[in-house]
């Protein structure tokens, strides 16, 4: 491939791919019929051609990073504002139009105000732009018929950057790692205390919580629960304190999978007649058996199931016993 001298990142679309180099310039290669090579024409190329700036005057220079959607192309500069180009069919430049761009045109700020400024990450989907800024705010635009956008609505189309939601479809998504690609209808999210939360369609379970419900909102990736170490094994009148583990489900920081649980728990024994537990979860053998102590954190919403045997009774190899709500 000629002009593929000093590639940083390749960034591939559905139908073109686009390289940043290490001089800052963007060189792209494949369908133009779209404008998504940059350099105002709308030619299919088989060689990497180079963008221009946005005067048309020379080559666009002072590129960080690069990313594709489907037929369109954002770029990172260094100044942390962004330039996009190629197909706007649902609005995924966000500058209130379906009119495809051949050039690059400046990112516009939110709601179509001003450009969009103190950019930190860009990231995009088949039919969608996403950019985070330094104060940890997601802002995205374009195709939105399933909930991808996570903006708490359906609407189809998105022609303006709009502020990107959490759970309550009311505050701002934010600590969200650098942002990069999602194939489909569905768009995830990596967050910066390892978990992973993913908006849009869900019908094949891509959302990764026990349904096939889509959203239009983020979930988090698996569901937390109580878990604990061990089996509990005492003598009648012996003590012992259970100590309940958070499991934080699907989690990319592998060493914070599991938590100690110590604040807004309640202790309840399930069989008192052969175990009793106070408030603060030491559980007192009355007579030889097995019994169940439910475990709640009430500020998460979720609770478990400690096992207990009181007596001399033979233990299983069972490592974690846990129940969810």
């Amino acid at each position: 491939m000629h002009n593929a001298e000093n590639v940083i990142t390749a960034k591939a679309g559905a139908t073109t791919t686009a390289v940043l180099k290490s001089d800052g310039t963007v060189w792209v290669v494949g369908l133009g019929t779209n404008g998504q090579m940059g350099d105002n024409g709308i030619l299919t190329r088989t060689e990497l051609v180079q963008t221009t700036n946005k005067e048309h005057t020379g080559p666009l220079t002072g590129i960080v990073n690069i990313n594709t959607s489907a037929n369109a192309v954002i770029a990172l500069q260094k100044d942390k504002t962004a330039l996009v180009w190629g197909i706007n069919t649902n609005g995924q430049l966000g500058n209130n139009s379906t009119t495809r761009t051949q050039f690059p045109i400046p990112l516009v700020g939110p709601n179509n105000t001003g450009i969009m400024e103190n950019i930190v990450s860009i990231g995009t989907a088949p039919i969608s732009i996403y950019v985070e800024l330094e104060d940890g705010k997601i802002y995205g635009a374009g195709l939105n018929s399933t909930g991808q956008l996570s903006l708490g609505n359906v609407t189809t189309t998105i022609k303006v950057f709009t502020e990107v939601k959490d759970e309550n479809k009311t505050d701002a998504l934010i600590n969200i790692l650098p942002l990069g690609r999602s194939k489909g209808t569905t768009y995830g999210f990596a967050t910066d205390d390892g978990t992973v939360k993913i908006t849009g369609l869900g019908t094949s379970g891509q959302h990764a919580n026990g349904t096939t419900a889509s959203s239009n909102v983020v979930t988090k990736v698996g569901q937390e629960e109580i878990v604990f170490e061990k089996l509990y094994q005492i003598p009648v009148g012996g003590t012992e304190k259970v100590i309940p583990i958070l499991n934080k489900g699907f989690n990319l920081n592998l060493n914070e999978l599991e938590t100690q649980i110590t604040e807004n728990l309640t202790f309840e024994s399930l069989n008192t007649e052969i175990v009793t537990v106070s408030e603060d979860g030491t559980i007192t053998g009355i007579k030889n058996g097995t019994a169940g102590v439910k475990v709640i954190d009430t500020a998460r919403g979720i609770e478990g199931i400690a096992q207990i045997v009181v007596g001399e009774r033979e233990l299983s190899n069972i490592a974690k016993i846990a129940s969810r709500r």
